[in-house]
C-alpha cells in the first residue's frame, strides 16, 4: 500500500511542493516529486524508475529496482538498504542517528544495469554523510562510487566495506 500525502500542499494541489507518502510496496515511480518515509514505516522501492525530487527517511526504505533519485537522500533516525539493482542518488546522502534494518545500513546489490545504460554499481554524485550511527555502514557486491566527499564519523563501530568495490571521488574520513 502506497499512502499519497502531501507536504506543504495539498495531493493535487498546484502550490508547494508535493510529496509522496510511502507506507509499503511502490511499484511504479510517484508522480509527484519528493517522497517521504514515515517513521515506523517501511517503503519497497520495486519499479525501475526515476524520483524527481527529494526523499526523506524517518522509517526504512528498501530499494530494489533501478531507482534514480535526482535529489538528495536524508535519512534521518531511519533505514537505508538496497539490494538487487543500483540506486543512483544525483544529490546528497545523508544518513544519521540510525540503528539500520537488521542492524545495517548499506549496499547490497549484485546487479549492473550498465547493458542499458545505467550505472555499473550504486552511486552517489553528491556528498556521502554517513554519522551518529550505531549501525555500520556495508558497502560490497557491485559496491558504491561517490563523486564527492565521504564522511564516516561518531559512528558506534566502524564500517564493513569491500575496499575492492568503493570509490569515492572527493576527500574521504573514516
Amino acid at each position: 500500500m502506497v499512502a499519497v500525502g502531501a507536504s506543504g500542499a495539498l495531493a493535487g494541489s498546484p502550490k508547494g511542493p508535493q510529496t509522496t507518502t510511502c507506507t509499503g510496496d511502490m511499484v511504479t515511480a510517484p508522480s509527484t516529486p519528493n517522497v517521504a518515509v514515515p517513521a515506523g514505516q517501511t517503503c519497497r522501492m520495486l519499479f525501475w524508475g526515476e524520483i524527481t525530487g527529494n526523499v526523506s527517511v524517518a522509517g526504512t526504505l528498501d530499494t530494489y529496482g533501478w531507482v534514480t533519485i535526482d535529489g538528495n537522500v536524508d535519512v534521518n533516525g531511519g533505514a537505508l538498504t538496497e539490494s538487487n539493482w543500483p540506486l543512483d542518488i544525483k544529490g546528497n546522502l545523508s544518513i544519521s542517528n540510525s540503528a539500520g534494518q537488521n542492524g545495517l545500513n548499506g549496499f547490497f546489490g549484485p546487479y549492473s544495469t550498465k547493458q542499458w545504460g545505467g550505472p555499473d554499481r550504486s552511486e552517489v554524485h553528491g556528498n556521502f554523510s554517513y554519522t551518529y550511527n550505531s549501525a555500520p555502514l556495508y558497502v560490497g557486491y557491485a559496491g558504491l562510487k561517490v563523486d564527492g566527499n565521504f564522511d564516516y564519523s561518531n559512528n558506534a563501530k566502524p564500517p564493513v566495506i569491500d575496499q575492492s568495490v568503493f570509490e569515492v571521488g572527493g576527500n574521504s574520513n573514516i
